[in-house]
């Protein structure tokens, strides 16, 4: 008797042809109906930020760029990119070895893990000490292996943004706990 099962029909995670699929080419292969659902809902995302921002009050100033335009400029983006999307299901056309493109999630994981430590830390440490890791772990991110030359980097250039914001222009960046309660 044969060791393996018979297996009826190629698994989910095999082309026709027998060839492995890699996590990328999975998420391109996704079904018609999840992707046609992702793209209405990127452009439903699109109108709820196009609608919330038109109903922003914003007085009369004499700034030529106002509140009102990142919002849109968000909403038009997610617009664009749930009609590409759609075109492409609309159109049917199946992804080939040149739309399959590897992901690396370990930048983004430590890009994250630096964000999530300067909203919680930024009260505690003070912007130029929390500037300074998120400089150094977005350079590891990109495969930065100078560690210690990366921090100086960025705790010189959080000192710079604090001084030139909290003098210069007025604009209170925080000090944090830490620095006020050494009477810095």
């Amino acid at each position: 008797m044969p060791d393996k099962a018979v297996k009826w029909g190629p698994s989910p995670d095999k082309t026709a042809n027998g060839r492995t699929l890699g996590r990328a080419e999975m998420v391109i292969n996704r079904p018609l109906a999840w992707n046609a659902g992702f793209a209405v809902a990127l452009l439903i995302a699109a109108g709820i930020v196009a609608l919330d921002t038109m109903r922003l009050r914003v007085p009369f100033s004499y700034d030529s760029i106002g509140p009102t335009f990142l919002p849109y400029f968000v909403a038009i983006g997610l617009g664009c990119c749930g009609s590409a999307w759609l075109v492409n299901i609309l159109m049917r056309r199946r992804p080939d070895a040149s739309d399959v493109v590897a992901i690396d999630r370990s930048p983004i994981l430590i890009i994250s893990l630096g964000l999530i430590i300067q909203f919680t830390l930024i009260d505690t440490l003070g912007w130029i000490v929390v500037a300074g890791i998120q400089f150094a772990l977005v350079s590891r991110a990109f495969q930065s292996a100078r560690y210690l030359r990366d921090l100086l980097v960025g705790l010189a250039m959080g000192a710079v943004i604090f001084v030139a914001f909290n003098f210069g222009l007025g604009l209170n960046l925080p000090a944090g706990t830490l620095f006020r309660s050494l009477g810095l």
